[in-house]
Order: C-alpha cells, then structure tokens, then sequence
C-alpha cells in the first residue's frame, strides 16, 4: 500500500513523463554576477618551528614588513609565554599553572652578579591579591594585601631629576636610626586639603635652630613644666604686643627684675570686652592679699607726681589720696618736708602732738591763731612774750 501511495504523488507531480527526463529538462542557475577571481597573494605568513602537546614555537608575522615576522613561544594549555615582535617589544605573559593551582603566574629573577637595566619612560602597576603566594590567604579586601614589598640590604640610593609624588591613603615612614628631611630652599608640611588637619609631634626632647621664626595661628596654647626664654644678644629684646588683653597669673611667686630703668603706662581706655570689670575708676590697681606693700630706692628717690588728666578721680584732678584702715607711719633719717601752695589742714579726731627735740617753730607771716574750746596751757623754762 505504501508503494502504491507513493506511485499516485509521482504520477501527479510529473504526470507520465518519465522521471529521468525531468532532471535533464531542468535550467541550470545562472549566477547574478559575473565569475570572480579569488586574491590568492598571500600577505602573512606563520611558520612553526616546534609544536608539542604543551608548547609551540612559532613565527607570525607579515611578509610585507621590513622588521620580520614575530617569535611566539607560548603554551598551549595556559597561554603563558614569550613573544618577541619585530618593533623591538618583548611581552612575558604569565599566568596561573594548568589544573587551576593558584601559586603560579610568577617573574622570577635570581641575578646573582645583579642587574643593570636601563630605560625609556615605565608605568608599572601592582595588584594585591588574598590568594598570592607572597600573602598566602588573608582579607578578602584587596586594599588590605600586600602589593609591592622590596628589602634592600645595603645603602638605597634614589635620584630624581623632576618632582615625585608620592600618594597613600597611609603613609609611614620607619627609620632605625636617624630620619633626615633635607631641602635647599623650602620644606612645607601641610595637614588637610587646606590645611585644617592636625601635625602631632611625639619626642622626648625637641630642638630647633633657625634665624627668623614666624608664627601664624588664631589660637596658641602651651602646657609645660617649665618655659625658659634666654637672650644672650644684649641688643635684643622680647616684646609682646597684644590687640587685646594680657593676662599672667601664678601660683607662686612672681619676681620681675631689670638691670635698667622700668616703666608701665597704663591709659586707662577701655578696649572690647572688659578683662577688669571693678576698679574701672582707677588705671592702674596694686593689691595686696596678704602681707606689706614695699617701695624702696636704695640710691634714689621715691617720687610720687599727680598731673592733670582726662580720667575723673575721686576728689578732684591731680590730687596724691592715701587711705589707711589703721595707722600711717612716716619716718626720716635726715628731713622732712612737707609743703603746700595752698591751705594745709592737720586734723586728728584725738589727741594731736608736735614734738621736737631740737626748736619748734610755728611762724605765721599773716599771724599765728592758737583756739581751743577748752584751756590753753603753755609751759617753759622761760616764756617771752613780745
């Protein structure tokens, strides 16, 4: 049955002509184009020298160029090789080893008279990876692994004929022995992007030598056991010059000395915020907690001047005011001398007493007035009345 329904589609497809005289009576295709001609020059040429199972050595190139061809030494199951080109490039390609073993893909020199390289400009880059043989496992973080390492034993010597710049999230320098930082013109440390960071100095003992220092800061703040300033040029002098305030103030003792003369000047202006905020009347203020207030000149005189001033004082201007709690007690060697332009007022709410030892005088050239709401007693070897 199924040669009888194959025989039905034949005779419907073809009718009853015979199938050999379809084939013949088919037109060959014609192609859309003329015949072409197929480039047969060669323009590259690869010649193997040697092919085993793991490795080829070969030439690649193109015959067209003046340099040669390139020599290729490379493995087949990694990649890794040596291919020589024709511009003068040498590429070392270097990977891991077949079967997936991570302690491969190494350059490994071992120079024992040295090396001697010399170069044209190099851009060299190391990756840190956790499974390198020099790390041997760690961090998954990259940033944490060792990327270059190098130990010298012996001097290491760098010049540079240009600027370097060296760039680190960290950045530590370890000396042994001594760290010397060196410049012949200007060593600038600078502390944030502009400047805002901190500089921290740790040592036991900071020493500094320069001829001009200079210092620039809103703020300066010292903590120390002892602070010693010495000047050994007799010409130079230390000077503190304020906008604002000056404040010193110490536990102890406070001893001021000067082989010269001393002055203070004080004006009396107020000047921002007040640092003494009582005794405004007065401009300059001496106070003593505990024990005496003591003026001496051994060679000199003690003088006291009251000029006339701008500041209101508390009985009038250019007056010499001396209060006591308890007693005043003058006393000279030699004179004393006590003069007015004006009036002289001696009052004592108690008993009053003139005494000499040698003679008293009282003169008075507009007269002399002796008052007393009580007796007047007068008594001497002899009484001369005139």
């Amino acid at each position: 049955m199924t040669n009888s329904f194959d025989r039905k589609v034949i005779k419907n497809a073809v009718g009853t002509t015979p199938r050999a005289n379809i084939v013949r009576d088919q037109k060959p295709f014609e192609p859309t184009k003329s015949n072409e001609k197929e480039d047969v020059e060669i323009s590259r040429t690869i010649k193997v020298h040697m092919a085993s199972k793991s490795w080829t050595v070969m030439e690649d190139g193109s015959l067209n160029s003046p340099n040669g061809t390139d020599l290729n030494i490379v493995s087949k199951l990694t990649g890794i090789g040596i291919i020589v080109r024709n511009n003068g490039d040498i590429i070392f390609t270097t990977g891991s080893q077949a079967g997936g073993k991570v302690c491969g893909g190494r350059m490994l020199i071992n120079a024992k008279g040295g090396q001697l390289i010399k170069s044209g400009p190099s851009i060299q880059e190391y990756v840190s990876n956790e499974k390198s043989a020099v790390e041997g496992g760690g961090e998954s973080d990259d940033k944490e692994q060792i990327a270059l390492s190098q130990i010298s034993y012996g001097n290491n010597i760098e010049e540079i004929h240009g600027e370097k710049h060296i760039k680190g999230r960290q950045i530590t320098i370890d000396a042994g022995d001594v760290l010397t930082l060196m410049a012949k013109e200007k060593i600038v440390l600078q502390a944030g992007p502009q400047g805002g960071g901190e500089i921290v100095m740790n040592a036991g003992s900071l020493k500094t030598t320069a001829d001009n220092i200079s210092t620039v800061s809103s703020k300066q703040e010292l903590i120390t056991k002892e602070d010693t300033i010495t000047h050994f040029d007799p010409r130079g002098s230390h000077n503190i010059v304020s906008a604002g305030h000056l404040n010193i103030k110490c536990l102890g003792d406070f001893d001021l000395k000067a082989a010269g003369v001393g002055r203070m000047n004080f004006l009396g202006t107020a000047n921002g915020a007040l640092l003494v905020k009582d005794s405004r009347l007065s401009a300059f203020n001496i106070q003593a907690g505990r024990g005496n207030i003591s003026t001496n000149a051994t060679t000199g005189n003690i003088v006291f001047t009251s000029g006339i001033g701008e500041f209101p004082t508390l009985s009038g201007l250019g007056s010499v005011i001396t209060n006591a709690q308890k007693d005043i007690s003058q006393t000279a060697l030699v004179n004393y001398s006590a003069k007015s332009t004006g009036t002289m007022d001696l009052e004592a709410l108690g008993a009053a007493t003139l005494k000499a030892v040698g003679l008293a005088t009282v003169d008075g050239t507009a007269g002399v007035k002796i008052k007393s709401v009580g007796d007047v007693s007068v008594e001497g070897a002899f009484i001369r009345l005139n």
